[in-house]
């Protein structure tokens, strides 16, 4: 039968991740849930969804997501995109994927997701790394761009200092 964006998300990740909370999406005014954003999750189920991620799609022997589609949606392909390309999406020249961003100088294949008020989920493969920032910034639409350079500098410097 027909399903939910939210009930399939639950079904085919959230149960197999095994959350330890429920999510919360945002709805329009058609009780659809907003696929491009307003996911509300836990600190801890964020860093499952992030490990999921650096992990190629994989959970504990299970194939989740295609590992093929996780390199697709992690890395930009339209030339508008790369980074180093000012872009619409940003106020710096970050590249864009599938809802993921990559650092204008990447580290370790790097890769992150930014929610509004300065929420992270940063991942960098060659340190095997998985960051999960969450906040409530009340200045966040006065200076995003700074904001997003200051944390992705952040989790860099501590992907750096990993041997």
């Amino acid at each position: 039968g027909e399903r939910t964006l939210a009930q399939y998300m639950e079904a085919k990740l959230w149960q197999p991740l095994g959350a330890e909370f429920d999510a919360q999406w945002l709805i329009d005014s058609d009780g659809m849930e907003l696929a491009l954003g307003g996911l509300n999750v836990s600190l801890r189920d964020y860093a499952r969804f992030g490990q999921l991620f650096l992990q190629q799609g994989q959970w504990q022997g299970q194939q989740l997501i295609p590992a093929d589609w996780v390199a697709r949606s992690t890395t930009p392909h339209a030339p508008h995109l790369m980074p180093g390309r000012d872009n619409l999406l940003s106020n710096k020249p970050y590249g864009y994927a599938y809802l993921w961003w990559t650092p204008e100088q990447p580290y370790g294949n790097d890769f992150f997701a930014a929610g509004i008020y300065n929420q992270y989920i940063y991942i960098n493969p060659l340190k095997s790394l998985v960051i999960v920032k969450t906040t409530a910034n009340p200045h966040f639409n006065k200076r995003p761009a700074y904001y997003k350079s200051t944390y992705v500098d952040l989790f860099q410097t501590v992907a750096k200092s990993i041997n």
